[in-house]
């Protein structure tokens, strides 16, 4: 029986400790080959390097002790037969969110282009975001590469910075894994390097303006990104008027590390506190907003019933060591006695964590780990034994959970939750939207009898919840590309309004978005 977990809070020193976990992780249940330190070492070295590579120091990067070079995460890709940038994406993506201080430098360094290669790149790249060219990742991410060395000025009218952030957003709100997390990271340099932050802050708030967009939770979430007065003014008052709940919800999770980072002044930190002490004492709004509310309430006072959390400790850590049991089942071997120790706290905050982007950045890391299966299989029976009958923020959480480290053989399952009976609305819910990420590939036909079914519903009832999961469905719809099946419920009649513009916004994506951010092949 597994070790019962007690939480720990989550800090830069122990972000970077799980890069060493997902490194050691992928290698130990990688190729047979380099299960064992020393030849693995041996071969990192290729073309370029400088030295050779010793034990200690694969050691030390694979213990966290220090951060590996960005040369040597890629070459761990190459070796381990990983695709490429899955591991450094996800490294850039979770170093990020927990930095110390905002900074437009990832933390994991490139090497600087010299100057002529730079400008090349940088012409080569602003060429392509400025015309209907396709643009890929590795594009984005060399525009952050030139803009973060000191190898070319930029400088660039105001109109230029917000063509890039117009489109490079656009391409964020319509792609997944390490697509999007390329994207993501260069939307972060952004809107936190001094010559773009301005534009970029402008064109988020027009884009939240606009409530066709399907991604607004996420969208309103970007203002964490910036320390610029605008951002912090513009979230207080996405706060106070933020037009529906996705923006409201979107705009509180840009607290967290906004709080953190100190961008708020006294005044507006009061204003904050007030909306987290009505949000969370208010019954009418969803657990898991409740319970973001509180911890937001705790790091800027202390009431005394601010201690919502998802679920009670000592329920966490049962379930904790329930999905690490499962998952350690699933493995097809074990590695001369090793024990994973860190597994079962990545899974507790993956699943327990009040903070959604904190839950969200623990199950990247279990996707891009040798766990995935595991993981998946054990959240799918935890789902099957759990009550469906009420919306509970820990069902919720699974739901978030598959939808990221979900596969294939997980899909059917939750494409039978979208249209199960006898279960919370807010389930169905939840599973329509794991659709949009889940791996593996939804039918023509299935989505037809889904959309079908909740559509009659709809007709039927007139209910917001059946409206919520039509939104869902389209936005699942439009992550897989199924522009059909999206044109004919378009012209369907008494569709809800909300769905009917978010047809309407999928619809309208230009071609070279379309191109520049493809579905991936996920298993």
């Amino acid at each position: 029986m597994a070790e019962r977990y007690v939480p720990t809070v989550v800090s830069l020193a122990i972000q970077r400790r799980r890069v060493g976990w997902l490194l050691r992780a992928c290698r130990r249940h990688g190729p047979e080959g380099w299960r064992n330190i020393e030849p693995f070492a041996a071969a990192l070295p290729c073309t370029g390097w400088r030295s050779n590579v010793s034990v200690s120091t694969v050691s030390r990067w694979e213990t966290g002790a220090t951060l590996p070079t960005f040369p040597a995460i890629r070459r761990y890709e190459t070796l381990l037969a990983r695709p490429p940038f899955s591991l450094v994406s996800v490294i850039d993506t979770i170093l990020r969110y927990h930095a110390k201080r905002l900074t437009p430098l990832p933390a994991v360094r490139r090497p600087a282009p010299e100057a002529a290669l730079a400008t090349r790149q940088l012409a080569a790249v602003l060429d392509k975001v400025c015309s209907d060219d396709a643009v890929s990742g590795t594009d984005w991410q060399t525009l952050s590469t030139v803009m973060i060395s000191s190898a070319v000025p930029l400088l660039a009218p105001r109109r230029l910075w917000e063509e890039i952030v117009d489109r490079l957003l656009a391409e964020v709100m319509v792609s997944d894994g390490v697509a999007w997390m390329q994207r993501f990271e260069t939307i972060n340099i952004l809107l936190s390097h001094p010559d773009s932050q301005e534009a970029a802050i402008g064109t988020i708030s027009s884009i939240i303006a606009d409530r066709g967009t399907q991604s607004l939770v996420g969208t309103a979430c970007l203002l964490d990104g910036s320390g610029h007065p605008d951002a912090a003014r513009s979230v207080l008052r996405l706060l106070h008027d933020p037009g529906d709940d996705r923006v409201f919800k979107g705009a509180l999770m840009a607290c967290v590390r906004k709080i953190r980072y100190r961008h708020f002044t006294e005044a507006q930190l009061g204003t904050i506190a007030w909306y987290s002490t009505e949000v969370a004492a208010d019954s009418t709004v969803n657990e898991e907003t409740r319970s973001l509310a509180a911890s937001i309430l705790r790091t800027v006072a202390t009431p005394p019933d601010a201690e919502r959390t998802i679920v009670s400790p000592a329920m966490a850590s049962l379930l904790t060591s329930r999905v690490l049991d499962g998952t350690l089942s699933q493995l097809s071997h074990d590695v001369d006695g090793y024990r994973d120790l860190e597994l079962a706290r990545i899974i507790h905050d993956m699943l327990f964590d009040p903070v959604f982007d904190s839950r969200l950045y623990a199950a990247f890391l279990l996707q891009a780990s040798p766990y995935r299966d595991g993981v998946a299989a054990a959240l799918t029976s935890e789902v099957a034994r759990a009550d469906l009958r009420a919306g509970s923020a820990w069902v919720t959480t699974l739901f978030e959970a598959l939808r990221v480290v979900g596969t294939a053989r997980q899909r059917p399952t939750i494409e039978q939750y979208v249209v199960a009976t006898g279960i919370s609305q807010e389930v169905n819910d939840n599973a329509a939207y794991a659709l949009g990420h889940i791996g593996g590939h939804t039918s023509y036909e299935v989505w037809q009898r889904t959309i079908g079914h909740h559509l009659r519903l709809w007709q039927t009832t007139q209910a917001a919840d059946h409206a919520s999961t039509l939104d869902r469905l389209v936005y699942a719809l439009g992550m897989a590309r199924e522009w059909s099946l999206i044109r004919r419920l378009a012209q369907t009649p008494n569709l809800p309004a909300a769905v009917s513009t978010a047809a309407g916004w999928w619809l309208t994506q230009p071609q070279r978005i379309r191109a520049s951010v493809t579905p991936q092949t996920i298993p």
